[in-house]
């Protein structure tokens, strides 16, 4: 089955409910916004097509740095290991922004706190 997008979602109007939330936004076919916290960094694509995509990458591990020498070098090494979530959806409506935005988050920043009840669509 093909899926034919209309291609026309008014992703500028987004705009201002992420900057007054203190993210870093550009775009112009596609909105793009990051926000760095001490949660980690997200990273929002919203396509005209009405795609959202929320990337969110977290600082898991972090190792005590270490020097090693070889052949008459020094070498600093660090280690430390991320956690990365990706989460899709859909949005048909500007007005459905808010909620998608902070429904996201939730799913984010607590995950063991959702209600993953089925739902009829």
């Amino acid at each position: 089955m093909t899926v034919h997008r209309q291609n026309r979602f008014p992703v500028l109007e987004l705009m201002p409910v992420l900057e007054s939330n203190g993210w870093d936004v550009h775009g112009e076919d596609t909105l793009q916004a990051e926000l760095s916290n001490a949660a980690g960094r997200f990273r929002l694509v919203i396509d005209k097509s009405g795609r959202v995509m929320l990337r969110h990458t977290a600082l898991v591990d972090h190792q005590p740095g270490q020097t090693v020498h070889i052949h008459d070098r020094t070498y600093a090494m660090q280690t430390e290991s991320f956690r990365v979530t990706h989460i899709t959806t859909n949005i048909t409506q500007v007005a459905e922004f808010p909620q998608i935005l902070s429904d996201m988050m939730n799913l984010i920043l607590a995950p063991d706190s959702t209600d993953n009840t089925p739902r009829k669509q």
